[in-house]
């Protein structure tokens, strides 16, 4: 096991090119999907043994490791998600051929990448509503993506701690996402195990 902790780019502030967030990447058009699709390939060659590759993203990152998901073998975006809630509207938004576990994360109360969707009556975050042309996509509506790219037969709700998971159920690949309830921009932290 190794982990390896990629940092975005940028003089004032670190940010990654996620194309609708944010700060100076996005801004000078930074090809961070290329960055990492370097990065990911070098932790393959340096790593013995490493059979799979992870990317796990809180809020700007979260929206990376979102955008370019066919990198990894599965994802984990805590606090920020693509916005765009159809693959119609940009394919390559979500994953739309490949299964691709992922397990995504929101806090209730994040007013930052609002879990009702970035564009809920006022300006988003980083400009990511001028960036996408207000297609933004509520947390749920982008699970609901996921479970038809994952090709899920069914959900089921489980809570675990002060978070409310809905789990992909007959899946092709593990589709989980959980809301913590209370949270903000936050990181969680993890309760007891799931109940029904």
């Amino acid at each position: 096991l190794a982990a390896v902790a990629p940092r975005g780019s940028g003089a004032h502030h670190l940010s990654w090119n996620a194309r609708y967030c944010c700060g100076e990447a996005a801004a000078r058009g930074v090809d961070d999907v290329g960055f990492l699709e370097k990065v990911v390939a070098d932790a393959r060659g340096r790593v013995a043994g490493a059979g799979k590759v992870f990317g796990l993203g809180f809020s700007n990152g979260g929206y990376m490791v979102s955008g370019a998901s066919r990198l990894f073998d599965g994802i984990s975006p805590w606090g920020g998600h693509d916005p765009l809630d159809a693959a119609a509207a940009r394919p390559a938004s979500v994953n739309a051929t490949t299964p691709t576990p992922i397990f995504m994360h929101h806090g209730s109360r994040d007013g930052v990448v609002r879990p009702g969707g970035c564009c809920a009556g006022a300006s988003c975050c980083c400009d990511i509503d001028a960036r996408s042309g207000d297609v933004c996509a509520p947390f749920e509506s982008v699970f609901a993506r996921w479970v038809a790219v994952n090709r899920c037969s069914g959900v089921e709700r489980v809570h675990v701690g002060r978070a409310a998971c809905d789990r992909g159920v007959g899946c092709a690949a593990n589709t989980t996402a959980c809301l913590h309830k209370g949270l903000g921009h936050a990181l969680p932290q993890f309760g007891p195990g799931p109940t029904t």
